[in-house]
């Protein structure tokens, strides 16, 4: 097979003025599936935005009659399920009881508060103003949907991936479309940078660790192709995450709103047996939260199906959450909720055990309501393929495993296929891998063709991930700088008070004595959810980085295969 061709970009290291000339000219954007962020590296604030659009209902009402709003629950991401139905099963009872239990031994209440309340206050309501646009992006998306019924609210991401599914907009095509129509409008409305200005524009595009190879060949087309921006960087999340630490070595812990990526990066190469994607986040600490209100206070009656009320539970979960155990007593807070056409609070007084417990989430597995029965668990597995083969559709383009377990049956699958093979796994595997850490030594290829994989049959537990992370690395040395440089990034979990600490102490539980866990602080008063966002501001201006940036014109040449000899990573 012959080597493939070398590109060697045009653009040229820059330094002093024409290094800041250039950054002035450069967008950091990283797309998640609740929240885009997008702005430039000299930019004193980040602009943090819904990543969603409504779409105008072109089909014809039934009977001549308005269709309801669109709800949460009824759109095609299914993202943002209650527990009503999980929280009858036997496992969520167990895990419940499980977690009260331990909240009782470890906690400094002194007695239960007697008196809980919640009372909702809202002000000047308004009106529904008629919308004649096709689509409305961003936050406005969601006012939009709440306040028309001629509209249908699309969450283009997911876990990190294209929201592909067989409904209407469900076609990678569309998805793209959907993706498009989002930047294009954020960038006219939040930045206010033209079309025509887009062409001087470069974009450094922080993709996930574990990530699917056409969802990146997408993005960056629509970054060059459709946006008509002059050059592209891309990036792994948790190397620019490790950037926006500053340490040069880093087990990464990226926990978001959907899903949590752990990886190991050393020197500023991503390791990638370390790499492993858990699909829960701190929307499954919003859903108990939810559920567990709903139980204590009467006149709590949100209900998180409708967009509206699952940001507004959101935002009391942010204030009532934390992970302080020396705080005894009860709570009362005043909390401003989102709402497209009024002024609203709430006041809540609830024990503070109450606002610990539903931070365990993520610590006891049977807490999380998995979405359509499946729980699912994935380890990168590098594609050994022609990077060509990514233009084949049905074909296999990625090598990374999807664990799944369904109706108390595991199975084994990789993700791009469409077809319905699986392979059986064993039911100890995952017990005896949180028993005892992997050893370093790499697993046989299994009968499947599937090399290097831990199997799993549950989701791990937070903390737990994290040990099966570092033990992946491949010497002790290696162990050792991870264990005292731990990054906890994202809005899901580190922006609660108390919780590195938290998870620190769950941490020590299982880890010899004679490792130190250490984190990395917050040392800059940077938000944790955008570190990758700085980290992508520095590796912009590094010197090394700008023989790795894409230009239009090579990417209409030569295509994908450009980003095998251009990424930062291994593609």
């Amino acid at each position: 097979m012959p080597r493939a061709k070398k590109y060697v970009t045009k653009l040229q290291p820059l330094t002093g003025d024409d290094l800041d000339k250039q950054l002035e000219k450069t967008l950091i954007l990283h797309p998640g599936s609740r929240s885009i962020r997008m702005a430039r590296p000299l930019d004193r604030e980040c602009v943090v935005i819904c990543h969603c659009i409504a779409r105008r209902r072109h089909a014809p009402h039934v009977n001549g009659t308005v269709s309801p709003p669109e709800t949460m629950e009824s759109s095609q991401t299914n993202a943002f399920r209650d527990l009503d139905t999980y929280s009858s099963t036997k496992e969520f009872k167990q895990s419940f009881t499980s977690a009260e239990t331990w909240l009782k031994e470890n906690s400094n209440e002194e007695k239960a508060v007697s008196r809980t309340y919640c009372s909702f206050d809202a002000k000047e309501s308004e009106e529904a103003v008629p919308m004649t646009k096709d689509y409305v992006v961003g936050n406005n998306a969601l006012d939009v949907v709440a306040l028309n019924s001629d509209y249908t609210l699309s969450w283009p991401l997911r876990y990190g991936r294209f929201n592909l599914h067989s409904g209407p907009g469900g076609s990678r095509s569309a998805v793209a479309a959907d993706i498009a129509h989002i930047w294009d409008g954020i960038l006219l409305e939040e930045l206010e940078i033209s079309r025509k200005e887009r062409a001087e524009y470069r974009v450094v595009l922080i993709i996930p660790d574990i990530y699917d190879r056409e969802d990146v060949r997408s993005m960056v087309e629509i970054l060059l192709l459709d946006l008509g921006f002059y050059a592209v960087f891309v990036v792994l999340e948790n190397v620019a995450s490790m950037f926006g630490a500053a340490v040069t070595s880093a087990c990464v812990v990226d926990v978001g709103a959907e899903k949590t990526m752990l990886s190991c990066v050393d020197e500023g190469i991503s390791l990638p047996d370390t790499r492993i994607l858990l699909h829960y986040g701190g929307d499954d600490i919003t859903r108990l939260s939810n559920w567990f209100l709903h139980q204590k206070l009467r006149a709590f009656n949100l209900n998180i199906t409708n967009s509206v009320d699952w940001f507004k539970m959101d935002a009391i979960k942010k204030a009532l959450c934390h992970f302080d155990y020396g705080l005894s007593g009860c709570n009362d807070l005043f909390v401003d909720l989102p709402s497209p056409d009024r002024e609203e609070t709430v006041q809540i007084k609830l024990p503070h055990d109450f606002c610990r417990l539903t931070g365990l989430t993520l610590f006891f597995d049977g807490l999380i309501a998995p979405s359509s029965a499946e729980q699912v668990v994935e380890f990168y597995s590098p594609y050994e393929g022609s990077c060509e083969d990514i233009y084949g559709g049905g074909r296999n383009l990625n090598r990374k495993v999807v664990m799944v377990k369904k109706n108390d049956k595991t199975e084994v699958r990789d993700r791009p296929a469409l077809v319905e093979t699986s392979t059986a796994v064993s039911q100890d595997s995952m017990e005896n891998s949180l028993a005892e850490p992997p050893t370093t030594d790499k697993a046989a290829p299994a009968s499947d063709g599937l090399d290097n994989v831990e199997r799993a049959t549950k989701l791990m537990e937070l903390h737990r991930a994290i040990v099966w992370s570092i033990s992946r690395c491949a010497t002790e040395e290696q162990q050792r700088r991870m264990w005292k440089n731990i990054v906890v990034v994202g809005g899901g979990y580190a922006l609660f008070s108390g919780a590195l600490e938290f998870l620190k102490k769950k941490l020590e539980e299982l880890v010899p004595p004679s490792y130190e866990v250490e984190f990395v602080p917050n040392t800059r008063e940077l938000p944790a959810d955008l570190y990758a966002y700085k980290g992508a501001s520095v590796i912009a201006a590094l010197e090394t980085a700008q023989y790795l940036w894409i230009t239009k014109e090579e990417w209409q040449r030569n295509g994908v295969k450009v980003l095998r000899e251009k990424s930062s990573f291994g593609w």
